[in-house]
């Protein structure tokens, strides 16, 4: 119940829920949906932070799901997240002067995720009896794309490239400890370790998201861009995100409950590996990303 005064009158009306059940939703969908909205409004945008890299189940509900072999799908799972928009939302408002606000998550997480993967590991090496990982690195992988995201969204060109430099010298240390690793413990499988940086799609989507930003979509560098992409068997589509605490995102597919647009949306278009390239291509993704880094970064 809510008091309106008007004039010296004392008006009384019902409050409803900012997100009722619609008709056609499942209501323990809704009852879920609707839960996390409220804790992400009360959450501080430091908390929101350091859950984004800590909870590993946000990730899977909704999730983003394909029937693809083999897919790359870092690009959706961080942005299926609300918490990871809202994150999102944050640093893109985020003053000029605040910049480092930015590098400071990234070196951050980028030495947390070193502590969940590289040292257990190196540990492990040096004493055969300590337990190795044993924290899932997900999170502050996503993490990590999050704000790299974000900095290409609104960042300056020098904050994106010192990330993607300080990500390959991340990749070198960790493929060297676990090459070593392999070799102190044959019988041993990284594999369910083998995603341990923003996977080769993420990373091309960024950079195309950085040259869209600071040259425009009818621009030539992107125009090179987009035609290297096909070149290498690529496919686009279109994708809208929509603020956190919007009822219903794109990626939450209810019954009866449509996009909800009312609170802002943004259109992306996002590259996707097609064909041999996504089977087989580790080489060819890898040269293609190497490509558009020297047309956006350089």
């Amino acid at each position: 119940m809510t008091l309106l005064v008007v004039l010296g009158l004392i008006v009384k009306f019902k409050t409803s829920s900012p997100h009722p059940i619609r008709r056609g939703e499942v209501p323990e969908q809704r009852a879920r949906i609707n839960t996390l909205i409220a804790d992400l409004k009360r959450e501080s945008f430091e908390l929101s932070v350091q859950r984004l890299i800590n909870d590993t189940q946000q990730y899977s509900i909704p999730g983003f799901h394909t029937g693809q072999k083999m897919a790359q799908i870092d690009l959706e799972t961080m942005l299926s997240t609300r918490r990871a928009v809202k994150v999102l939302g944050h640093l893109d408002d985020l003053p000029a002067r605040q910049k480092k606000r930015r590098k400071e998550l990234f070196e951050n997480m980028l030495r947390l995720h070193s502590e969940r993967l590289i040292t257990p590991l190196r540990l492990r090496i040096d004493n055969p009896s300590s337990p190795g990982v044993t924290q899932s690195i997900e999170p502050t992988k996503l993490g990590l794309c999050a704000v790299m995201f974000a900095t290409a969204q609104s960042g300056e060109i020098g904050e994106i490239r010192s990330q993607f430099l300080a990500l390959d010298e991340f990749r070198a240390s960790a493929e060297a400890v676990m090459e070593e690793y392999r070799r102190a413990f044959p019988e041993s499988n990284l594999t369910g370790l083998k995603k341990f940086v923003p996977d080769n799609r993420f990373q091309l989507n960024v950079l195309r998201l950085v040259a869209a930003r600071r040259h425009g979509d009818s621009s030539e560098i992107l125009e090179r861009i987009d035609q290297a992409c096909v070149a290498t068997e690529m496919t686009s589509q279109q994708r809208d995100i929509v603020s956190w605490n919007a009822h219903t995102t794109s990626f939450e597919q209810l019954v009866g409950s449509p996009l909800d647009k009312t609170k802002g949306v943004r259109t992306y278009t996002f590259y996707d590996w097609a064909g041999s390239t996504l089977i087989t291509g580790e080489e060819k993704q890898r040269k293609l990303i190497a490509e558009i880094r020297r047309i956006v970064l350089e």
